[in-house]
Order: structure tokens, then C-alpha cells, then sequence
């Protein structure tokens, strides 16, 4: 497990077919629901399977949704959704990287240059017009969801229902 908020929590895989590292987004909201080491099937907290249904249900509409916006450069790039073991998988693409939070930490001067902050964040306004228009809002973007690659590229993560 790499991550765990409320709503649920992230894994790092190995996808077998194509031989390459992916995220797993399991839907696991943990004001109504637990899960033993003895059953791998979640339970449903009593009188919380009303609520339980129309998330899982908004979560899976998210990620099908992203998964049908393949080829936006600033979105990360979903291949799959699921469900078993009674919840619902979302399953992306690894993608490495530091946080735009890190990578101003960790910076000398604490901030971006223009050129570079318009060289970053213009995919990211693209990518978020395009999303808004798809029905998609995030309600999360932060220098925390915001990863830079080895590539100089920045990604949107943490997405939520």
C-alpha cells in the first residue's frame, strides 16, 4: 500500500501481460466499511449500505470516466476498473515521480521561475478544462496531487469521490 485517505486506498502492482508497474485505487471508504485479515471480502457497515452503493457506484463512474480520456499529457493514464471481493479497483499506469509540494521543498529558492511555472502548469489548465467538460471536478488540486516526472512532464493524482 502506498496511500490511504478516507475514501480509500492506492497500491503498487506489477501488470503480468505487460511487464510493467501500475496503481491500484481500491475503493475503501472506511466510515462504512471493514474488512478482516481472515475474509478478503469488504463488509458493509449495518445501516451504511445505502450510502455505500451510490459512492462505489461515483467511484466507479469516475475512473471509467478517466479511463475514456486516454491521451491527455497531464492526466494519468487509466487502463481498467473492477470489482470483486464486494468493492470496486480503479487500475492506472505507474507513474514515477516527485510532487510539485517535494519538488519546491526541496528547490533553492522555494518557487518556480515563470517560464517554468507556464511550461508546467499550462498541460494541467488543458488537461482540467478538458476534464470539467467531461463532467469531472476534482476539488483536490494541490502541489501534493500535482507529480513531476523524470521527464520534466507534471501529472494530476488524487482523485477522489
Amino acid at each position: 500500500m502506498l496511500e490511504y485517505n478516507g475514501e480509500g486506498a492506492t497500491y503498487i502492482g506489477w501488470d503480468l501481460a505487460e511487464k510493467k508497474a501500475i496503481k491500484i485505487r481500491e475503493f475503501i471508504p472506511d466510515k462504512f466499511t471493514t474488512r478482516t485479515t481472515t475474509n478478503l471480502n469488504l463488509q458493509v457497515m449495518r445501516s451504511s449500505e445505502k450510502v455505500f452503493i451510490e459512492l462505489r457506484q461515483s467511484f466507479v463512474e469516475l475512473w471509467t470516466k478517466l479511463a475514456r480520456l486516454k491521451g491527455l499529457s497531464a492526466l494519468i493514464s487509466v487502463t481498467d476498473v473492477v470489482s470483486d471481493y464486494g468493492t470496486s479497483y480503479a487500475i492506472y499506469d505507474h507513474f514515477e515521480g516527485i510532487s510539485l509540494r517535494d519538488f519546491l521543498l526541496r528547490s533553492k529558492t522555494g518557487y518556480l521561475s515563470w517560464d517554468k511555472a507556464r511550461q508546467l502548469l499550462m498541460p494541467i489548465l488543458s488537461t482540467l478544462g478538458t476534464l470539467h467538460s467531461s463532467g469531472i471536478i476534482h476539488r483536490g488540486i494541490s502541489p501534493s496531487t500535482l507529480i513531476i516526472g523524470p521527464d520534466g512532464k507534471i501529472k494530476i493524482t488524487g482523485f477522489c469521490v
